[in-house]
């Protein structure tokens, strides 16, 4: 009866640790091949926002990514 029940116990314990490792290998699957779209995504989430004006008031000039006075 001992006997059963410890080969029960380490099929158990087997069973176990083979599922959890194979879900572990699934999502490192998953975060090394990643959609290039949803990694930009992910990235533009982490990174700070950074502020772009899109169009200078009428007395600036865009120069690159910032508005300066015209002199």
């Amino acid at each position: 009866m001992k006997l059963s029940l410890a080969i029960t116990y380490a099929i158990a314990l087997l069973f176990f640790l083979l599922m959890s490792n194979a879900h572990s290998n699934v999502s490192q699957e998953k975060e090394r091949f990643m959609r290039f779209d949803e990694k930009r995504k992910i990235e533009l989430e982490r990174s700070s926002i950074i502020h772009v004006p899109l169009n200078c008031p009428p007395n600036k000039v865009k120069v690159g990514d910032r508005c300066r006075s015209i002199f």
